[in-house]
């Protein structure tokens, strides 16, 4: 499967000198990208592209997790900004978009809550649903 985004309505050829993308633009634009990722990748700057093959990271989790499942039903992350986009991105991603709402057996784990925000009443309403005692914090 392919996709294809058609920019051409938006390029000063068609709209009469309102706008200055060109098409020599664009391909500079894309030669610096090409060039930024390139790097990305020389220097392995986003640990999180080998993640997936870092069983070195997922050990210690494995373990903290076998150890700790039978005292937590719960996960909250507290975090704003990237701190909790990250779990979030990785939770809707991969996850069951209800994953929290499905019984113990089905969901296969801790529900795994996110606070990204300190308005009393969102803490106060989370706090309404969780058991402190039976939550791990991270």
């Amino acid at each position: 499967m392919s996709l294809t985004l058609d920019y051409s309505r938006v390029m000063a050829d068609n709209l009469d000198g309102v706008a200055d993308i060109t098409q020599a633009h664009l391909d500079t634009i894309d030669a610096r990208l090409l060039g930024a990722l390139a790097r990305l990748k020389e220097k392995a700057a986003t640990g999180f592209q080998a993640l997936p093959h870092d069983t070195d990271q997922l050990r210690p989790i494995k373990r903290w997790v076998s150890a700790n499942s039978s005292k937590f039903n719960t996960l909250l992350v507290l975090g704003i900004g990237g701190s909790a986009l990250g779990a979030k991105a990785l939770i809707d991603g991969l996850g069951h978009p209800y994953r929290n709402e499905l019984p113990p057996a089905k969901r296969r784990g801790m529900r795994v809550e996110i606070l990204d925000n300190v308005d009393p009443a969102t803490v106060t309403a989370l706090l309404d649903t969780i058991n402190l005692k039976r939550t791990a914090l991270n």
